[in-house]
């Protein structure tokens, strides 16, 4: 159980096309790929027939597809823009290698390496279209959305609440306020109305005789 939580703690930016494997760096891409089309070559290499045949077409097409499949979303580019590349080094210089011994010329290089090459242009295309459709499926569906959305949607409902809770406390700081006067209000009332009641007392034994004592004649 732990090891599944660690693996499923990646961030984006470093998985491969599984959310819970990591991925290999950009050189790893472009190493996967290169690995594919070496043993496709040397296969048709030591068959001797002195061409590159579908074996090397299959393991071209899936050095491309596993390396854009385990590469990491940060070094989506260079494993798509890869297939291209490897095709236009890796078909001339196989023919080269098989063929030294024929070229004597720029004529027989042409011959000998750049028509393979132009053959093998429908190959090239359908795999640099198959590599681009998943890298863009990787790019745009790998950032997984939904958990952003989920992300983003509870920060707005934090601000929203602080907001609502500032307001709610700044409404009930008044009312206690008002509560508070009225109370100290309240309080006074009596103690201004003993006062007074005080004063009047006062007042009228100044002006009045005290008890026991016969007015004066």
């Amino acid at each position: 159980m732990s090891g599944q939580r660690a693996r499923s703690a990646i961030p984006a930016e470093l998985r491969s096309a599984h959310p819970n494997i990591p991925g290999v760096p950009w050189w790893g891409a472009v190493l996967i790929a290169v690995v594919g089309c070496a043993i496709g070559f040397a296969v048709d290499a030591g068959s001797g027939g002195g061409a590159l045949t579908s074996v090397f077409s299959v393991f071209y097409v899936m050095g491309c597809l596993i390396a854009v499949l385990a590469v990491r979303r940060v070094g989506l580019f260079t494993a798509v823009i890869q297939p291209p590349l490897l095709l236009f080094v890796i078909v001339p210089g196989a023919y080269f290698l098989m063929h030294s011994s024929e070229i004597g010329g720029i004529k027989d290089i042409l011959i000998n390496c750049g028509y393979p090459l132009i053959e093998r242009f429908p190959l090239m295309f359908f795999t640099s279209a198959a590599v681009l459709v998943i890298g863009i499926a990787r790019r745009y569906l790998g950032a997984s959305p939904g958990k952003d959305a989920t992300a983003t949607g509870r920060q707005a409902r934090g601000r929203m609440s602080a907001k609502l809770s500032s307001l709610v406390a700044g409404g009930t700081a008044t009312k206690a306020d008002e509560a508070a006067e009225a109370a100290q209000a309240v309080d006074e009332a009596p103690r201004r109305r003993r006062t007074a009641e005080r004063r009047t007392g006062t007042a009228k034994a100044k002006g009045s005789p005290a008890r026991g004592e016969r007015p004066t004649k």
